[in-house]
């Protein structure tokens, strides 16, 4: 279930409180209102993981990484805009409203498909710093561990 299908439904006014929304989603769209949105969620995240880990493999530096992260992180953000757009449209649609991709898609000049991709950039830049900055440290705390065991090891176990 999308959280942001409630929230997005609250911030525009729809229902009144997160008791409402639920139960409003749930008798005017059954459990499916719940998903509204999932594939443009799907096409919005998917990239920014595959691009961002990919070229996380490919970064050496620790600095780099972190740089990869956020330029990455901000390039697929502006890119995959349109995903977040759609997604928006589709779970503020009005309940029982059929609406597809294809339909919001077509339904918006090319250029709106990209209304809020500059904010969208300066949001998701940081996040993806410090996703892979995360796994940077991660990384560099699983080698020290590593290291401790074994110098330990080396203690208990007498050289022949």
């Amino acid at each position: 279930m999308q959280r942001s299908s409630l929230k997005q439904r609250l911030q525009a006014g729809m229902f009144n409180g997160v008791g409402e929304a639920i139960v409003g989603t749930w008798k005017q769209e059954g459990p499916g209102g719940f998903f509204r949105g999932t594939g443009p969620t799907l096409c919005r995240e998917v990239p920014l993981y595959v691009v961002g880990m990919g070229l996380y493999a490919e970064s050496k530096k620790a600095w780099e990484t972190i740089a990869v992260g956020a330029v990455s992180g901000g390039i697929v953000a502006v890119v995959t805009t349109p995903f977040d757009v759609m997604k928006t449209r589709m779970t503020t649609a009005k309940p029982g409203r059929p609406i597809s991709m294809s339909m919001v898609a077509f339904s918006i000049r090319p250029l709106g498909l990209f209304k809020g991709a500059v904010p969208r950039f300066f949001w998701v830049a940081p996040l993806g710093a410090m996703n892979l900055g995360y796994e940077l440290a991660k990384k560099a705390m699983q080698k020290n561990e590593l290291s401790q065991r074994w110098t330990h090891h080396k203690t208990l176990v007498p050289e022949i």
